[in-house]
């Protein structure tokens, strides 16, 4: 289910589907199980085109605009920016025990999402603020999902090695330091850079860089309280 805060379209990142993709056993549905696993350029090995060009409903919005659909329809989005705001909540059916190997395949899929890097199936806080009658909801996929943290670490250094050795050492000095201020990080970047006979990258562009490691979810930042200008830096 998916509420939109802002209008989005085909070129802006509204959500793509294609119809009838979602049904089991179906014969269309199943031959685009070649899109499984998700991943760069799958649909240029199966198909011969890039993804934005396979045939799909776009289903532009307005803000305000709800729309509910089958987590099963396969479905993506393209040209999105920061205009992109929404709010998104997924239900999911509990299973048989005879299905438990699906849905723990289901749960490993989530380290493929590029938004997602939790280890486990939901998030910290949504399990800490659980009271009884919700963690019955919560307790099935949370007994499932032990491989997810594995999974996510895998994911996560097939993200960071796509980026510049710059990015990686700022990533390096961070998961050593634990938690670091960004003064701190700048400093300690530089001398990693003299370590490893590398030109540190300007200000600027370090920050930049921080951006994108950020926005990647590789890392986590937040204002220092007593002075909202410096922020520490952690690993997600």
């Amino acid at each position: 289910m998916f509420f939109y805060l802002d209008h989005v379209t085909r070129d802006t990142g509204c959500l793509r589907v294609i119809p009838g993709s979602h049904h089991v056993g179906d014969q269309f549905s199943d031959s685009l199980q070649v899109l499984e696993p998700q991943g760069d350029g799958q649909s240029e090995l199966s198909f011969g085109i890039h993804a934005r060009e396979l045939p799909t409903l776009n289903v532009e919005n307005t803000p305000g605009d709800l729309l509910i659909t089958n987590h099963r329809t396969k479905h993506s989005s393209f040209g999105g920016g920061n205009r992109r705001r929404m709010l998104a909540i997924s239900f999911g059916e509990r299973y048989k025990e005879n299905d438990l190997t699906e849905l723990r395949q289901q749960i490993g899929e989530l380290a493929t999402l590029g938004e997602w890097l939790e280890k486990r199936a939901y998030g910290e806080k949504m399990i800490r603020t659980a009271n009884v009658d919700r963690m019955r909801h919560l307790e099935q996929r949370m007994a499932n999902d032990g491989h997810l943290t594995k999974l996510v670490r895998k994911a996560r250094l097939t993200r960071l090695n796509k980026l510049t050795p710059d990015h990686q050492i700022i990533d390096k000095v961070i998961k050593r330091q634990s938690k670091i201020t960004s003064e701190a990080l700048w400093k300690a970047y530089q001398v990693e850079c003299q370590r490893e006979s590398r030109t540190p990258v300007s200000l600027q562009t370090f920050t930049n860089y921080i951006g994108k490691l950020i926005q990647l979810k590789l890392i986590h930042g937040s204002p220092k309280s007593k002075n909202p200008n410096i922020r520490i830096f952690s690993m997600v």
